[in-house]
């Protein structure tokens, strides 16, 4: 059998700004620019301009619509981007998956590898506005405004059982604790196939999901040794109906990303 499960569930929101503890986000090839910062922002805007241009979106604006992208990037020590704590999404349509391939075009940030032992957050985040002209998108709004509105999840997801008078420290350790509880009650040993394990190894998986708007809950990506152990998470996950309420910016509610690492003991 397989025992010992221990979870840890992580909440996954960066501030919305644009650095860190004033560490500006600086790209490779930016280095030697006068405005470091400011050739990072527009490297960022040609990237997904590009992306806009060559995609087939799954909607289609009209001419001179605004198209508003919410970036919250991470990085890796090296530099690189963390690809599966990152996201570009459009807020209004609430869809993500059209712009994940901007990810893999992201080059590599200098702030994350000067930093790496300052004990800062390598992280970017903010909103670009693009609109579209003669059938082509250009950026036309980089809004400082959305930064200072989006700086924080007011209102964390509530999970039921949790109290909305807590502050949101409370209420995510609380929902950590519930949302644990459940997937151990719930997954199912038996679901897996045990060819794939050897007597005392430790199994690892990872699950990223979000908590939208409907209070439902949409995967986003599944880290998992083999197809089994993958569609068990996802049985799991997708099954779990005790939101109560979804995360809250002022009045308007807001998809919240969160992550939960799994390991596991097998034994015979």
């Amino acid at each position: 059998m397989i025992r010992a499960i221990s979870l840890v569930l992580f909440f996954l929101s960066f501030g919305f700004s644009f650095s860190q503890d004033n560490v500006p986000l600086v790209f490779k090839g930016c280095e030697t620019a006068e405005n470091q910062e400011n050739c990072s922002i527009l490297q960022l805007a040609k990237i997904i301009r590009s992306h806009l241009n060559s995609a087939i979106l799954p909607y289609e604006l009209a001419e001179n619509e605004d198209l508003t992208l919410s970036l919250r990037l991470a990085f890796y020590d090296d530099g690189s981007i963390r690809d599966n704590w990152s996201i570009i999404y459009n807020s209004v349509e609430n869809s993500h998956e059209e712009f994940e391939p901007i990810l893999t075009m992201i080059p590599v940030t200098l702030t994350a590898i000067k930093s790496k032992d300052e004990n800062r957050l390598s992280s970017f985040s903010g909103f670009f506005t693009f609109k579209k002209n003669n059938g082509r998108y250009k950026v036309t709004a980089v809004s400082n405004e959305a930064q200072e509105q989006f700086k924080i999840i007011e209102k964390v997801p509530i999970v039921k059982g949790c109290k909305p008078k807590w502050s949101n420290e409370k209420i995510v350790k609380c929902n950590n604790k519930k949302i644990n509880t459940y997937f151990e009650s719930n997954f199912k040993l038996e679901n897996l196939d045990f060819k794939y394990y050897v007597e005392g190894e430790i199994i690892s998986a990872k699950v990223y999901f979000f908590i939208e708007t409907d209070r439902s809950i949409s995967i986003s990506k599944i880290e998992a040794p083999e197809e089994t152990f993958t569609n068990e998470i996802r049985r799991v996950i997708e099954n779990y109906k005790a939101i109560e309420t979804p995360g809250f910016i002022g009045s308007k509610g807001v998809r919240v990303p969160y992550s939960l690492p799994i390991q596991m003991v097998y034994h015979k």
